[in-house]
C-alpha cells in the first residue's frame, strides 16, 4: 500500500517537502502501523513523532483507525506559543 502524508511545520522543514510518500506492504493499514513505517522510512522524523498525532480525513486518528491509500493523511505536529 502506498500513503500520501501532508506536513507542515518542523516536519516539512526537516523533510524538505509538504508531503512524503510511505510504503507499506501489509493489506490493511492503521494509523499505528503508519507512524511506525514512517519513522524507519523517514527517520529524521521520529524525534518529532513523541510529540505529533496523526490526522486522517480531517479528524485525528486513535492508533487502530485504519486508512486506506484513498484518505487524506497529514502529520500535525503539536506547537505551543502564547
Amino acid at each position: 500500500m502506498t500513503i500520501t502524508m501532508k506536513l507542515f511545520g518542523p516536519a516539512a522543514q526537516r523533510i524538505g517537502r509538504s508531503e512524503i510518500i510511505i510504503h507499506i506492504s501489509a493489506k490493511t493499514v492503521n494509523c499505528r502501523t503508519l507512524r511506525l513505517a514512517m519513522g524507519q522510512q523517514y527517520p529524521q522524523l521520529a524525534e518529532l513523532m513523541p510529540s505529533g498525532r496523526l490526522a486522517v480525513n480531517c479528524a485525528y486518528g486513535a492508533d487502530d483507525l485504519p486508512i486506506s491509500e484513498h484518505d487524506e493523511v497529514a502529520w500535525i505536529q503539536a506547537v505551543s506559543g502564547g
